[in-house]
């Protein structure tokens, strides 16, 4: 089989590869991987990885669908070089999801990955960091926000109230009086029972 013949199965084989694994079903990629694989993902957290092992590297794609729900990734461009025994394949690779705030994530990345006997013995992944760090920034607001209503629904409900201020939201003007320890709902109840008065505003506070 000449290297033309070759090079063409492979190229069929990565494409139909991303096809799956590009539209979430990430185990035909794990399937792939040799027991000794190395896995790099350039950058730090939270998809920055070196790896090692399909276990891992199936974490890694758990990791990285749970970040960025709806994750699609698209091959764009691809070369092929090498034999059965050593094989390179580089892929341009689109990136694209839906952030929980409603905006586009959009970004590329480029893969170089060493095949060895039809298995992946090495995966290096750049792709641009500064676009997936703002898209896990803003994944983590919109997931604190989450937590922050989810909270506030419950008190609401354990006090019979649907009135109160919303803690996820900013409060309202202060109050000219707004600053003294009896303004503080916490400890309204202790000033009632002792009997606490604000003491009378000191030359210094009427001036």
């Amino acid at each position: 089989m000449g290297a033309m013949v070759y090079h063409a199965i492979v190229r069929s084989k990565v494409r139909r590869l991303w096809q799956r694994v590009g539209s979430g079903h990430y185990e035909a990629a794990v399937a792939l991987a040799s027991p000794r694989l190395h896995f790099r993902f350039a950058g730090g957290p939270p998809l920055g990885a070196d790896l090692h092992g399909p276990d891992e590297f199936r974490r890694w794609f758990a990791g990285a669908f749970a970040l960025l729900p709806g994750l699609r990734m698209t091959l764009t461009d691809m070369v092929v070089q090498g034999w059965p025994w050593n094989t390179t394949v580089v892929v341009r690779l689109a990136v694209s999801a839906t952030l929980s705030d409603g905006t586009p994530y959009a970004n590329e990345a480029v893969q170089w990955v060493r095949l060895r006997w039809g298995q992946m013995t090495d995966d290096y992944v750049l792709e641009d960091t500064a676009r997936l760090a703002d898209a896990a920034r803003r994944q983590e607001a919109a997931a604190r926000r989450r937590r922050c209503r989810g909270k506030a629904a419950r008190r609401r409900r354990a006090a019979g109230s649907v009135t109160q201020h919303h803690p996820c939201q900013a409060p309202g003007p202060r109050s000219p009086a707004a600053g003294r320890v009896a303004d503080v709902p916490q400890f309204a109840a202790r000033e009632a029972a002792v009997g606490w008065q604000p003491s009378e505003a000191s030359p210094a506070d009427q001036a």
